[in-house]
């Protein structure tokens, strides 16, 4: 079937929405009952503890994780580019945010306040994930980003690098992206396509959110002690 004909349906979302809108889960027996409270909860808490959820739409995608004509992409035995690092530098931006005193008050911890009292300090997930590629393509290049590193700072940098690695083991296990990829034979031998068909968020959509409260770190006078 030609991907463009292709009818999609948000997958994020889909098991909430089947719950919650039939009447046998509503009014049957009382283990599905639960069940469509139980997941209604789970929804509501879930757009309590993220404020950008009302800006989340889902489009159908193919991503084709293409390295030759790809910006964010750099052949590691290569130094980056001006524009590799302009582009990266850019991408995570918005990596902290202002959130409300309501906002925080949906969330489990506490977070550092700032002085004029305008709000807190958070970060949205998916830029903590991408700035830890970041840091794993600088880990490439050390002595271009981290010249004369002590003892220490090595150290320092190999926690860091096993912190970017769990933090992403731990996103995809917790997305559990079901999407299918198919098989070819290449040299005798059966690989998967690196591309595939996805059902992905609007991205210009949250970033333009996230920038909407994007906080300058540069400066920490701003920020309760």
């Amino acid at each position: 079937m030609n991907s463009k004909n292709k009818r999609y349906t948000r997958v994020a979302t889909s098991d909430f929405d089947e719950s919650l809108s039939s009447n046998e889960q509503l009014y049957g027996d009382r283990k599905r009952n639960a069940r469509s409270i139980y997941l209604q909860l789970a929804l509501e808490l879930t757009q309590l503890e993220a404020p950008a959820k009302h800006v989340i739409s889902y489009e159908p995608s193919r991503l084709y994780r293409d390295i030759q004509h790809n910006v964010f992409s750099n052949d590691p035995r290569l130094n980056p580019s001006p524009e590799f690092d302009a582009a990266w530098n850019r991408l995570i931006e918005p990596m902290t945010i202002k959130i409300s005193g309501e906002e925080l008050s949906h969330l489990p911890d506490p977070s550092i306040a700032f002085k004029d009292g305008s709000g807190y300090i958070a970060e949205l997930a998916v830029y903590h994930e991408l700035h830890c590629i970041k840091r794993m393509r600088r880990h490439f290049h050390l002595d271009r980003y981290y010249p004369n590193m002590t003892d220490d700072e090595w150290n320092r940098e190999q926690i860091h690098v096993d912190h970017c690695l769990e933090y992403w083991r731990e996103s995809a296990m917790c997305r559990g992206d079901t999407t299918l990829s198919t098989f070819r034979w290449e040299e005798g031998l059966p690989f998967s396509r690196v591309y595939s068909d996805h059902e992905c968020v609007n991205w210009a959509a949250l970033d333009k959110w996230a920038r909407s409260r994007m906080v300058d770190m540069s400066n920490y006078d701003m920020l309760e002690r």
